[in-house]
């Protein structure tokens, strides 16, 4: 069982300084004000010592429970600090996987044909 009701699956790539979203079940025009209102919790919350991990491609996972209004962020960096920057340097800059592009297009294509045949 779950206990999240929203998810974004990301990729940070380190060479490119670019934040890809891969898999999200949030509506597009709502992944940005999540992600800010995530930033803006994690400040004040201080100083994450661990080592990050050096790495040229990081994963993350945000997760929300509504219930609660919690959010959880799972990563590879190794660091906290590491990933709030990444997200937090991202905001307004982050980009769609070619691969959800293409399921988000099938799926307004969808809708569209299912409304079409609505209207029939």
């Amino acid at each position: 069982m779950r206990n999240y009701d929203l998810y974004i699956d990301m990729q940070y790539s380190v060479p490119e300084k670019q934040l890809t979203i891969e898999d999200t079940n949030v509506k597009l025009e709502l992944i940005g004000g999540l992600l800010s209102d995530w930033v803006r919790g994690c400040m004040g919350k201080g100083e994450d010592r661990s080592k990050a991990n050096k790495k040229d491609l990081y994963n993350i996972r945000m997760t929300v429970d509504l219930t609660y209004d919690t959010f959880k962020i799972f990563s590879d960096t190794g660091n906290k600090g590491v990933t709030t920057g990444i997200i937090a340097t991202s905001l307004g800059n982050w980009k769609l996987s070619p691969d959800l592009e293409e399921r988000l297009k099938e799926a307004e294509k969808k809708n569209k044909d299912l409304n079409i045949l609505k209207t029939n």
